[in-house]
């Protein structure tokens, strides 16, 4: 059972996350058709890194639209247990670059700052409920298309429950006040996505996902896609990861490759189960867009 004194940062942090989501999701302007559409935002899984350890996450994507133009990024998170039930992280998007028929863009991308915080589960118990806010920083050249120019602000929720024969789901909900551009408002945005997995051995764990969007930007509509995804857990501080996304209606990227790494530094304990076998999804996403025309 926690305690009152466990429970008050956890509520206050909820409260304002809110707060900042009803304040932020504005009207929209109208959209000028030069400026950037926005990020997408996809939420991850419940568990958590070890209270005293860092995780650093390092990958590289390549996606590519219905029209022929390519985006390609080299994200990386860094992670840090600051209790049982409070993860910070920190992270950045990495170099971005945006290729089309006529023109090219490169770039750092934005940054985010987020967190996770283990809300409800014991050992034993009901399910889990975890709730990931994260603010963006337009740390992007909005003048390039690499970006809005304006913070995000995101709140997600997500839930898992482990299944049978070493498998496992998890689903998850996320609503964010998403900027469209300098003095052009924000929009809400709603993600919601299932993923599948099976430990088919100590160190293999394939995963089968979906993810639907609500709009991406203020002019098109919703995206659905699926995702095969592939862990490898080299040591217990070592994991690695591969995987293919496929859209499935004309807003989604047709195709999408990802992998990454994962490392876990600091002190393992006897009972801290140390890198996960399924590495945690960031948070961030590629751009859906093309670079910006001038």
């Amino acid at each position: 059972m926690h305690s009152s004194s466990q429970w008050f940062p956890r509520l206050l942090a909820i409260a304002g996350l809110g707060a900042i989501l009803v304040t932020a999701a504005q009207p929209v302007a109208a959209q000028d058709p030069s400026s950037p559409p926005t990020d997408t935002q996809v939420v991850d899984a419940t568990d958590k890194t070890d209270v005293g350890l860092v995780q650093v996450e390092l990958g590289a994507s390549l996606e590519e639209m219905a029209d022929g133009s390519r985006t390609s990024a080299t994200p990386f998170t860094i992670r840090y247990g600051v209790s049982d039930w409070l993860e910070a992280s920190v992270g950045a998007d990495g170099v971005v670059t945006q290729r089309d028929s006529q023109q090219r863009a490169s770039g750092f991308g934005n940054v985010q700052i987020g967190a996770k915080l283990r809300v409800f589960g014991a050992p034993g118990g009901a399910p889990v409920l975890g709730l990931l806010p994260q603010v963006t920083l337009p740390t992007a050249d909005a003048s390039q298309g690499l970006g809005s120019g304006v913070p995000d602000v995101v709140l997600g929720f997500v839930s898992g429950k482990d299944l049978p024969h070493r498998a496992h789901v998890d689903v998850s909900y996320g609503i964010g006040a998403i900027g469209v551009g300098e003095h052009q408002g924000h929009l809400a945005q709603h993600t919601a996505t299932v993923g599948a997995s099976a430990a088919l051995t100590s160190y293999w764990t394939p995963v089968l996902g979906a993810a639907w969007i609500s709009r991406q930007d203020a002019t098109t509509g919703h995206a659905f896609s699926l995702t095969a995804e592939s862990a490898f857990a080299a040591s217990q501080r070592v994991a690695f990861d591969i995987s293919s996304q496929f859209g499935l209606s004309a807003e989604a990227p047709a195709f999408e490759v990802s992998g990454g790494i994962s490392v876990l530094v600091g002190e393992l304990e006897p009972d801290q189960q140390g890198v996960r076998a399924r590495r945690h999804r960031l948070l961030w996403h590629p751009k859906r867009r093309a670079p910006r025309r001038r």
